[in-house]
Order: structure tokens, then C-alpha cells, then sequence
């Protein structure tokens, strides 16, 4: 989904009470081509990731929250008098929950805020995943 506010969920998952570690990625990746030279001051992309948890999968608490920022540039192809532009944005963290409950739980990974220079049509990749361990 190439939509700008993401959300994914894992659980329920069961525990023996260990801490877990839960990690977060997000990669937004585009790209176009305009006539002519490259300007300046293209838009940055930005948003946030708040890691959420949930011990019945109804009601979350924010346990982390991750400013996200990323970088747009263009590259002047001279031979067809056009300008390149990409834009990325790449974050990922690991949260460690050292709740000792054995009782089934849920996280999720909700990005927003997001915004960005391309259209949703130049997007080539937007993906968010999240992973839990149990040590």
C-alpha cells in the first residue's frame, strides 16, 4: 500500500514472560523524471513511527515514538536534458518490553504525519514491518 499513514499489527502472541524485542523498519522509496536542470529546495520527506502495545489487542499505550526524516535530490542527465529526481526515507529501530506477564500480547507499528515531494504514482517502494523475539 502506497497510502502515506501505514499501520501494521502483530498478535496476539503468546509468552513464556521473557523480554521481547520488537523491531520497527519503514523504507519509502520514489522517483521521477522533469525536463531540464534540477532545481532547489525540494521537499523532505517526514513522519513519525509510534510503537504501541496492547495486552487485549482494544486498548494501546505509545511505548516509542521515532521522528523519521529523508532526503530528496536530483541528478541532471545532460544527454536528455532531464532531471532525476529521487527521494528515500529509511528508519528503523528495536524496542525492548521486559514485561515479566505470560499473557498473550499485540504490538503495532502506526506511521504518520507522513509527507513527502513525489505523488503516490512516482512511489517504487513503501513497506513497514515489525518483528517481536522473545529472549
Amino acid at each position: 500500500d502506497k497510502n502515506s499513514n501505514r499501520t501494521v499489527e502483530i498478535g496476539p502472541i503468546g509468552t513464556n514472560g521473557n523480554p521481547k524485542l520488537i523491531s520497527v523498519s519503514f523504507l519509502y522509496s520514489a522517483i521521477s523524471v522533469e525536463s531540464g536542470v534540477c532545481g532547489t529546495g525540494y521537499a523532505q520527506p517526514s513522519g513519525t513511527i509510534q510503537l504501541q502495545r496492547s495486552g487485549n489487542g482494544a486498548s494501546w499505550t505509545t511505548v516509542q515514538t521515532v521522528n523519521m526524516t529523508g532526503t530528496t535530490s536530483g541528478f541532471y542527465e545532460d544527454e536528455s536534458d532531464t532531471c532525476v529526481l529521487g527521494e528515500v526515507m529509511n528508519s528503523s529501530f528495536t524496542f525492548t518490553d521486559s514485561s515479566t506477564s505470560s499473557a498473550d500480547f499485540y504490538f503495532r507499528a502506526v506511521v504518520s504525519g507522513q509527507s513527502r515531494y513525489h505523488p503516490v504514482s512516482s512511489i517504487n517502494t513503501q513497506s513497514l514491518s515489525i518483528v517481536s523475539t522473545e529472549e
